[in-house]
C-alpha cells in the first residue's frame, strides 16, 4: 500500500498544527481512527454522518447529511483541515435522506444507481473539488490492519475449513456484484450472501451452530472506505448466533479493539482468521 500521501498528510499536520478530518459514520472505526491521529501528534476534527460523535476524541464539527459535501467541506476548512478519512459504516441513504447540497447534488443523485462504492467515490471527489484530499487510513491503522493466519479463538477443525472455502468464493461473487462484502457458510457450503441490509442482517439468518462468516474487500473496491473490519459487536452477533469462525482479508481489514475482540473469541470458541488476498499465496 502507499503511503505518501497519509505521510504528507502527517508532515502537514505536525508543520502547521492543522488537524486531520474525519468523516465519521457509525461502528468502531472512527473512535480508533481519532485516537491513531492522537498518537502521531495530530488533532481529529470529526463531522458525523450519523449523530454526534460524542464519545470520538477531538473537534466536533456537528452532524450532517452524507450529501451535505459542501457544509462539511466549509467545515473541515474553518478548522483548518486539508486531508481527510472516511470512517465507520453508513447505511445506504434514501433519497430524502441524502439532502446534497447544491454543488454535490448531480453526481451524488448519478452515484445513487450505483453500489455503496460509487456513491462514496462520488463523495470524495466532491470533497476534493473543494480543496479536501480523501486518503486511505491503512497506513494509520496499520497495528489494526488484520494479519494472515490465525488471530484468535480455537483453530479451525476440517470441516470449518471446508466452510471457509464455500464463504470465500461467496463473498468473492457477492462483492463482484458489488451488493455486499460478507457471505455465510454451513456445513462446507455457501449458505447465503449480504445484501444491502449489511452484515448484520446477514448473521441474523446464520442457519445454526457451526456457520461460518467471511468478509472480504470486493474486488477493485476503493480502499479509502468501508474497509471489512470486526469489532466487538460484530462478535458479539457471532457469538448470539453460534458462529464457528469470522474470516477476514489479511492486510485489507481491520480487527478493532482486538484486545475485546480476542477475549470475546476465547469465550465463545470463535476462531478469528485471515487470508491472503487471492493471487498473493495461501495463509
Amino acid at each position: 500500500m502507499s503511503s505518501w500521501p497519509f505521510l504528507g498528510a502527517v508532515l502537514l499536520a505536525e508543520r502547521t498544527g492543522k488537524g486531520l478530518g474525519i468523516v465519521a459514520g457509525r461502528g468502531a472505526m472512527p473512535r480508533e481512527l481519532a485516537q491513531c491521529i492522537l498518537e502521531i501528534g495530530a488533532e481529529p476534527v470529526v463531522a458525523s454522518v450519523c449523530a454526534i460523535a460524542v464519545d470520538i476524541p477531538g473537534e466536533q464539527l456537528g452532524s450532517f447529511a452524507l450529501g451535505q459535501i459542501a457544509t462539511m467541506a466549509r467545515a473541515f476548512s474553518s478548522a483548518g483541515v486539508q486531508e481527510i478519512f472516511f470512517a465507520g459504516s453508513v447505511e445506504r441513504p434514501h433519497l430524502r435522506e441524502l439532502r446534497p447540497d447544491l454543488g454535490a447534488a448531480a453526481p451524488l443523485l448519478a452515484a445513487m444507481t450505483g453500489n455503496g462504492d460509487a456513491i462514496l467515490r462520488a463523495a470524495a471527489r466532491a470533497f476534493a473539488s473543494r480543496g479536501l484530499e480523501v486518503l486511505d487510513p491503512r497506513p494509520l491503522l496499520k497495528d489494526r490492519l488484520a494479519p494472515s493466519g490465525h488471530i484468535a479463538g480455537p483453530a479451525p477443525s476440517s470441516l470449518i475449513e471446508d466452510s471457509i472455502d464455500a464463504g470465500l468464493e461467496g463473498a468473492r461473487r457477492v462483492g463482484q456484484s458489488g451488493r455486499g462484502q460478507a457471505a455465510l457458510a454451513y456445513r462446507g457450503r455457501l449458505y447465503a450472501v449480504e445484501g444491502r441490509a449489511g452484515t448484520n442482517e446477514l448473521l441474523s439468518r446464520a442457519p445454526g451452530p457451526g456457520a461460518v462468516l467471511v468478509k472480504l474487500a470486493a474486488q477493485g473496491q476503493d480502499l479509502r472506505f468501508d474497509l471489512p473490519s470486526v469489532g466487538p459487536t460484530t462478535c458479539r452477533l457471532a457469538a448470539a448466533h453460534r458462529l464457528a469462525a469470522i474470516v477476514l482479508e489479511a492486510d485489507n481489514s481491520l480487527v478493532l479493539e482486538r484486545a475485546e475482540v480476542e477475549r470475546l473469541c476465547e469465550r465463545h470458541g470463535i476462531c478469528l482468521w485471515a487470508v491472503a488476498r487471492k493471487g498473493q499465496g495461501a495463509s
